[in-house]
């Protein structure tokens, strides 16, 4: 299944952006609750995926909801345009190739099995839920022009526009979901 396919505008983005994130609560959604917390042999549990893109789509929502000039103000403006989604994949790809990984407050601290694994994977997904609801809803109050003009900082690759932080959340919320589906021997998303 193929989710992403090269989204630039607002409105092609806030679609996308959207199905990635059902595609994301589809996908932990079906692990059951019992081997919600369990740690696969190549690292994080699902639920550890889960709570890492809770840490890492929760800054971006909120930052895209401060004043513009208090953005500017912390990271300046952007010196170049926005490149493409599949520029910025590969950029991100790249990065993770030369060792790049998630350190400091993106590593997500989870129990091993909480008491109640139903209970703990219900609130992890609603919290998912949240955070991917408050991401689309800023995405609505930014113009086309804003998106390629205010910047973020990626811990890996530098400072980029809202833009390309998009197409890079777009990229790693399914990257995360491929992992689920793997944990599920489902399909893996062409991304």
């Amino acid at each position: 299944m193929d989710i992403i396919n090269d989204p630039y505008t607002k409105s092609d983005l806030l679609s996308t952006l959207l199905r990635a994130n059902q595609e994301v609560n589809a996908s932990f959604s079906r692990i059951p609750a019992d081997q919600f917390f369990t740690q696969s042999a190549e690292g994080w549990s699902p639920g550890e995926n889960l709570v890492h893109l809770i840490k890492s789509v929760s800054p971006v929502g909120k930052a895209m909801k401060l004043p513009r000039l208090a953005l500017t103000g912390m990271f300046g403006t952007a010196e170049s345009p926005s490149v493409r989604y599949p520029e910025l994949r590969q950029r991100y790809v790249d990065a993770l190739a030369a060792g790049g990984q998630a350190t400091g407050q993106y590593v997500p601290q989870v129990e091993a099995v909480p008491p109640d694994p139903e209970q703990s994977k219900r609130s992890t997904l609603d919290k998912w839920n949240e955070v991917s609801e408050r991401l689309s809803s800023a995405l609505q109050g930014w113009s086309e022009a804003d998106l390629d003009k205010y910047v973020l900082p990626h811990p890996l690759i530098g400072k980029i526009t809202i833009r390309e932080m998009l197409f890079f959340t777009l990229y790693h919320n399914l990257l995360h979901a491929n992992e689920a589906r793997s944990f599920l021997n489902d399909p893996i998303l062409t991304i």
